[in-house]
């Protein structure tokens, strides 16, 4: 018998796919920056500190300076301890260092125009190139302290100590040293244009080719004083001691020398400019005059040659 029909087997089915593998889950995205911080606000320029503040930082040894203190106008120091401060470059006008102790202390380019300096204590200072007009040294002690190419004008030194005193080539017109001892103080090619030096003692000074027209120096005490080549033209030496002081080659038209002392000491008179009024003032005194050169111009314009002359009558 036939076989028995089979049912048409049915077509194998397929399994179901698969689903797709999960795609990768996307990248992370960096954190977002933070904004920019803005910059710290810069800080204000920094001011010097006030006149009045800066008097804080008194102390031996202080450089103003360096402390941005520059401006001391009017700034009061009366005694404050200062020794070997350093003032260069600084302004104290109108400033007051009454009784302050100074000594060693440096002024140097400084200007102390007004500044008072009385009773102060100024041994070995330093005013090199500094302006001092019109500055008050009154009774100050200024000795071996050095004062070269300042400005002095109208300043006053009266009754100061200022032994070894350096005064080279400062311009001290006008300037009052009346009563101050100035014993071998140095004044070479200094300006005194009607600069006062009344009973002032200036034993041993030099004031070699200094320029003093009208300066006054009376009743000085100028012993061994050396005026080589000074102009000291209408100078007043009214009972100076004039003792042993060199006067080669100095200018002394129209100075007055009436009852000068010491002036009968032989080398006390190397005038090499002797005109007719100091003629005529010796002749008063009837002193015998040493004259280094041997022609000697009279008021009658005549010419005398002589060594050693007796004036008088």
């Amino acid at each position: 018998p036939p076989p028995p029909s089979t049912p048409p087997s049915s077509p194998p089915r397929r399994p179901p796919p698969l689903p797709p593998p999960p795609s990768p889950p996307p990248p992370a995205l960096p954190p977002p920056s933070p904004p920019p911080l803005s910059p710290p606000p810069s800080p204000p320029p920094s001011l010097p500190p006030p006149p009045h503040s800066c008097s804080t930082f008194a102390r031996e040894q202080v450089e103003w300076a360096n402390l941005g203190c520059i401006n001391l106008q009017k700034v009061d120091f009366s005694g404050a301890m200062l020794a070997g401060a350093s003032f260069i470059d600084v302004n104290t006008s109108k400033a007051i260092f009454e009784g302050a102790m100074l000594q060693g202390a440096t002024f140097e380019r400084t200007c102390c125009s007004g500044t008072r300096f009385r009773q102060a204590q100024l041994r070995s200072a330093n005013f090199k190139d500094s302006d001092a007009n019109l500055a008050d040294f009154t009774d100050a002690f200024l000795e071996e302290a050095s004062f070269h190419r300042a400005l002095v004008v109208h300043a006053t030194f009266e009754a100061a100590q200022m032994a070894k005193i350096k005064m080279t080539e400062v311009n001290a017109n006008s300037c009052s040293f009346v009563r101050a001892e100035m014993i071998e103080a140095n004044f070479r090619r200094a300006h005194l244009a009607r600069a006062t030096f009344a009973d002032a003692d200036l034993t041993k000074a030099t004031f070699a080719l200094a320029v003093a027209p009208r300066a006054n120096f009376r009743r000085a005490m100028l012993l061994e004083a050396d005026f080589q080549g000074a102009d000291l033209r209408g100078s007043i030496f009214q009972e100076a001691d004039l003792s042993g002081a060199n006067f080669r080659g100095a200018l002394l038209y129209e100075s007055d020398v009436l009852f000068a002392r010491g002036l009968s000491a032989a080398y006390c008179l190397n005038f090499n400019n002797l005109i007719a009024p100091v003629a005529a003032q010796l002749a008063r005194q009837h002193l015998t005059v040493l004259f280094e050169i041997p022609q000697v111009q009279t008021e009658l314009g005549r010419t005398f040659r002589c060594d050693h002359v007796h004036i008088a009558g």
